[in-house]
């Protein structure tokens, strides 16, 4: 009998924790990139528009021992971002922005210049 009292329990646990997992879901963003000439920029689009203005952008050189933050910037109102000219014009790189409230975190493709 206490058997399935514990199985019972384990499962009640089991689908708790499942169900608290699937509702910190956020809300999806991707983020671009592109760096012609070193000078990177790009956007982060979602579905919600608050997930799109005001987030952080970094952007990543990726190296031998791992990676190297190049520079960021925050997005304005339409979700674009732009680091400047970074200096950079040889390597792989890519962009991550970070989950924010609501909002998931995204990362790039990479690119090769």
């Amino acid at each position: 009998m206490w058997k399935r009292v514990l199985m019972a329990a384990m499962i009640a646990i089991s689908g708790a924790l499942i169900g608290a997992g699937a509702a910190q879901a956020g809300v999806p963003s991707t983020v671009t990139i592109k760096g012609p000439g070193g000078d990177f920029s790009g956007k982060v689009k979602s579905d919600v528009d608050s997930c799109v203005a005001d987030r952080t952008v970094i952007v990543f050189k990726k190296t031998k021992s791992g990676k190297k933050k190049i520079g960021s910037d925050n997005t304005d109102g339409d979700g674009r971002w732009s680091t400047g000219n970074s200096g950079q014009t040889r390597g792989k790189f890519y962009a991550k922005v970070k989950a924010s409230g609501k909002c998931d975190a995204a990362r790039s493709k990479t690119i090769k210049l």
